[in-house]
């Protein structure tokens, strides 16, 4: 009984910090994206046309790439609890 207990809690606190691992990461992601686009649209004011627009469509493509590995890394960290769980 005190083991079920233990990993249940285990997996409990496990997932809760998964969870806030992901959503700390996606508002920082979100945050890092807003002000990207800022930035971006400043450096148009000062730049030209096409330079502004290549460095939109690079930091577009670095958003999309790291909430993608937030993603990812969260899956990993459930693969290796799932592990650690089958362990013991």
């Amino acid at each position: 009984m005190r083991t079920t207990l233990h990993l249940l809690l285990t997996s409990v606190i496990s997932i809760v910090f998964g969870v806030v691992g992901v959503v700390v990461g996606l508002l920082a992601e979100l945050i890092a994206g807003v002000l990207r686009i800022f930035w971006a649209i400043v450096l148009s004011v000062m730049m030209s046309p096409f330079a502004a627009l290549q460095l939109a469509v690079n930091g577009a493509a670095m958003y999309i790439y790291r909430i993608c590995d937030v993603f990812y890394r969260h899956i990993l960290f459930q693969q290796y609890r799932n592990l650690c769980a089958k362990v013991n």
